[in-house]
């Protein structure tokens, strides 16, 4: 095993056991309530981050574990909001090559556009099957919150795991 494939493994571990440590924290009692009026959706701030900056430290099918996960867990519906978000990083991820060199205003656009475009596909799904849901400016009122919360993810994740963003153009 090579010192890369072994910082690699080292990383990809690290974000799955934040990812299942925060899945365990919110089904705390003591945890983040569900009634609370500041909620967010870390796991897509922090997967987005760490996608957006080593996107080869994040592997597909980890996403779908944790995100499976998570509807298992929070009693959502059985793969749904997990191929969404999934998508949505895998579009993200796609990405990379496009917004790698480009400025963080850049990149915070792209992930509201895709994180509101994945809600927005949750709702109509739920819609369309006439599925109990909640309301559209919760969903909204989420969205809001995730997108003014996802600066501060990329800015831990700089600081705490020192992944930083390559800035040089292509010709330097």
């Amino acid at each position: 095993m090579t010192k890369h494939q072994l910082i690699r493994g080292i990383y990809t571990f690290i974000f799955f056991t934040l990812c299942i440590g925060y899945i365990l924290f919110v089904l705390n009692p003591q945890g983040v309530s569900a009634a609370s009026t500041f909620q967010f959706d870390f796991l897509f701030c922090f997967a987005a981050s760490w996608i957006l900056r080593k996107p080869y430290l994040v592997p597909t099918l980890l996403l779908v574990a944790i995100w499976f996960l998570q509807d298992i867990l929070y009693g959502l519906p059985l793969g749904l909001w997990a191929a969404i978000a999934v998508a949505a990083l895998e579009f993200l991820r796609q990405m990379f090559g496009v917004i790698r060199y480009r400025s963080f205003l850049a990149e915070w656009s792209l992930f509201c556009a895709t994180y509101l475009a994945a809600n927005l596909f949750h709702y109509f799904i739920f819609l369309l099957i006439l599925s109990s849901r909640p309301p559209l400016n919760e969903i909204l009122v989420l969205v809001g919150f995730t997108i003014l919360v996802y600066p501060f993810t990329v800015i831990a994740t700089n600081l705490v795991f020192r992944m930083y963003k390559v800035t040089l153009s292509p010709s330097q």
